[in-house]
């Protein structure tokens, strides 16, 4: 899904923002690797379906040549793809790296200041990620908190 949304958003436009995409990408390949690696994820329902909305994005790309219609499918496949993370963050929060999804939160964030163009499809991508990545930073940060809490 990184793969199809972070060139589909190059080619809708963004320019600047770009690097964000790209780290999504190489972060992304290198953590599914270690999950497989280490049992966590794999083929279920949602993944497979995840996977089909990515393909279908691909599809309409080169059915249509239309690069945003494309992204709009890709982000709408890469926000779908949170929530199984946000779920995990929710119930086992020790399997996932908080320091890693707050750095990643703080690059969401530090991508936006960097938008030269305000258009819908060049926003959609930082949008969403500081959307879902801002609730599972929070989620990882907050949860330990508020178990201990009297």
């Amino acid at each position: 899904v990184n793969i199809v949304l972070t060139l589909s958003y190059i080619s809708a436009g963004a320019s600047t923002t770009i690097w964000y995409g790209v780290a999504s990408v190489a972060t992304g390949l290198l953590l599914f690797v270690i999950s497989i690696k280490r049992g966590m994820g794999g083929l279920d329902r949602f993944d497979i379906t995840c996977f089909l909305v990515a393909m279908i994005a691909v599809g309409l790309w080169v059915e249509t040549g239309n690069p945003t219609l494309s992204l709009y499918s890709s982000v709408t496949a890469y926000a779908l793809g949170h929530f199984p993370v946000i779920k995990k963050s929710y119930l086992i929060p020790e399997t996932e790296n908080t320091l890693s999804w707050v750095m990643t939160f703080v690059a969401s964030i530090l991508n936006m200041f960097a938008l030269t163009s305000f258009s819908l499809s060049v926003l959609s991508f930082p949008v969403v990620a500081v959307f879902f990545d801002t609730i599972i930073a929070a989620l990882l940060v907050l949860r330990p908190l508020l178990k201990n809490a009297p």
